[in-house]
């Protein structure tokens, strides 16, 4: 049996990756009435998920269908692939308790399970704390791993679900929140691999991919930038650029998360990060 301390954040905290500091909302269980305030933390916590972290990588469990979980009243149902695992729980207090159920005569596909679904169980068999608000879902904190839990709604609603979804050409409308200068424009294309801007030869391109829907993996392509020459000295372009072209490039390093806006525009963020684009 394990434990979840219910935990949440400040509103005025904007939530950029899983380091926010949590914050102790013992408000959801008021002692006059336990009983309204577990319902409370159910209705709030009920719904359909989908792992998109386990520590610090996106899971990797080998198959199309990604790890899912769904969160009901009084239970905790893992399920990837044909591997699944349940868990009943209740609120006491401020805490929840989680404890194994299996299903009589239930079943599951004869295969060993990847280390990143073993990791998942772990979570759930020894829960140390539960943060509301990550990646605008639910972080469970286990004595190893952290899962980052992502409603399923949201993929419904401004998902993108592969690098075609993307491809195409875009104009840079603002970096960090910030609008880009009037007179400032930059260009940027993504194709089914990649994403980069001129001039190429300052290393302006990204391998990138998006392993599940509105995650994004981005590296920075190594063969293009400043090259040495067999005898050992740096060669690189030396063009003429604005210090937007260094943020742009800055900001795309550290970004991991691809959605679309309201306004039909293509958002990547990630580490307090953004950039804004536009379709040309």
């Amino acid at each position: 049996m394990s434990r979840i301390r219910i935990l949440g954040l400040s509103p005025a905290v904007v939530l950029a990756a899983c380091t926010a500091e949590p914050a102790p909302v013992d408000d959801l269980l008021p002692e006059d009435n336990p009983a309204t305030g577990a319902e409370m933390v159910a209705d709030r916590l009920s719904g359909e998920y989908r792992i998109i972290r386990i520590g610090d990588h996106i899971p990797q469990p080998g198959h199309e269908e990604g790890m899912l979980v769904t969160i009901s009243a009084d239970r905790i149902h893992y399920r990837s692939e044909c591997i699944y695992a349940d868990w009943e729980w209740r609120v006491e207090r401020g805490v929840i308790y989680t404890d194994r159920y299996a299903e009589p005569g239930a079943a599951m596909c004869a295969r060993a399970l990847s280390d990143d679904e073993l990791a998942a169980e772990g979570v759930f068999d020894s829960v140390r704390d539960w943060t509301v608000g990550v990646y605008d879902g639910i972080a469970i904190h286990g004595p190893r791993d952290t899962l980052v839990l992502r409603p399923l709604s949201q993929e419904e609603d401004n998902a993108v679900f592969s690098m075609e979804d993307l491809v195409g050409e875009y104009r840079v409308a603002g970096i960090d929140g910030m609008p880009l200068d009037g007179n400032m424009g930059i260009a940027l294309s993504i194709s089914e691999s990649r994403i980069s801007f001129e001039p190429e030869c300052l290393g302006f391109v990204w391998r990138a991919g998006v392993p599940l829907p509105g995650l994004l993996q981005v590296e920075r392509d190594p063969t293009y930038g400043s090259q040495r020459t067999p005898g050992g000295s740096l060669v690189s372009c030396q063009p003429s650029v604005t210090p937007e072209f260094g943020e742009l490039a800055s900001a795309l390093d550290q970004v991991d998360r691809v959605t679309r806006t309201e306004e039909n525009g293509i958002e990547l963020s990630g580490s307090g990060r953004s950039v804004l684009l536009f379709t040309q």
